[in-house]
């Protein structure tokens, strides 16, 4: 499967803790949606060359930290990498309307709703090819519409 280059990139915490479940669980289902590319913050602290290449390539990259650690981030900045859009998931849990001792699974859906709304001007069009520009002047063809000669 060829990955597209332009999609923004993710980096997530894969956690100990609720929120860092959380947050790995969020990344994995956009990139299952094919709205990012998934990359390990293991690689960004291990300097990967692949993956820093990657990383000052990308147009946009996105930072999930499970708690007030925010490992992720520390790791990002640490490695040079300041142009990020972060979520600590424990602040974002603090917006949802949910209370805890309402379904997990209810909140955890507010809360990814909530992040999809926050990020949903960098994550629309990227998943869809760009249409080439036609040197041809067709409009349209319609099964129901007349053709008449000129």
């Amino acid at each position: 499967m060829k990955i597209n280059p332009y999609l923004p990139l993710v980096v997530s915490c894969s956690g100990c803790c609720y929120g860092g479940e959380l947050a790995d669980d969020i990344a994995s289902i956009l990139k299952q949606q094919g709205k990012v590319v998934q990359i390990s913050i293991a690689a960004i602290a291990a300097q990967s060359p692949m993956h820093m290449s990657r990383v000052k390539r990308s147009r946009h990259l996105i930072a999930f930290d499970g708690c007030a650690m925010q490992c992720v981030k520390t790791c990002l900045t640490r490695n040079g990498i300041d142009k990020f859009i972060h979520f600590d998931i424990t602040d974002v849990i603090k917006e949802s309307s949910q209370p805890f001792h309402k379904s997990n699974l209810q909140r955890e859906l507010q809360v990814t709703s909530i992040i999809c709304r926050k990020l949903a001007p960098i994550l629309t069009g990227y998943d869809r090819p760009q249409p080439k520009q036609s040197q041809t002047n067709i409009i349209a063809l319609f099964p129901c519409a007349e053709y008449e000669d000129a």
